[in-house]
């Protein structure tokens, strides 16, 4: 969208994201200064529900713990084997995890993982949500493929499924 605003203005600036078809884990994994991004994770979040503390166990922390942002950031620090942060939520085990009031994300995700959807389902699923280069097909499908196999590793590590 950057980039149609950036044409629409006449402004002629390519825009490059080298981690558009990489999974959060992938970017962790591959992070130049391992020793920097081991000591300031912690500090950042990625939750996409900081602003309804009002049902955390912990309001103190950076991020719920149980939206898709949270898992996929939980699966990425499981994946590189950093210490895992403290949520919003007191959740301990996958059990506890699953049976949480606010759960609908991680039953989705969930859903997502056991799916196991084909190349061609995952495919549609893409097209339907966005407008995307045919000619990339099988980079994004792969980076689907390969963010599910993160997240199932992580939710297997939690006893989830």
């Amino acid at each position: 969208m950057l980039g149609n605003l950036l044409d629409t203005l006449e402004l002629r600036y390519p825009l490059n994201n080298p981690y558009l078809l990489k999974t959060k884990g992938e970017m962790m994994q591959e992070c130049r200064n391992a020793t920097l991004l081991r000591a300031s994770y912690s500090e950042s979040a990625s939750c996409g529900k900081r602003g309804h503390k009002e049902h955390w166990d912990d309001r103190c922390v950076l991020q719920c713990g149980a939206c898709v942002p949270c898992i996929f950031r939980r699966a990425a620090v499981h994946r590189v084997g950093f210490p895992d942060e403290r949520y919003g939520y007191g959740l301990t085990s996958g059990r506890a995890l699953l049976r949480s009031q606010h759960n609908h994300d991680l039953s989705s995700v969930i859903d997502f993982v056991e799916r196991n959807d084909d190349i061609d389902a995952i495919w549609r699923t893409l097209r339907s949500n966005a407008h995307l280069d045919v000619s990339l097909k099988g980079q994004y499908t792969s980076l689907i493929v390969r963010l599910r196999d993160e997240v199932k590793n992580w939710a297997q590590y939690m006893e989830l499924i």
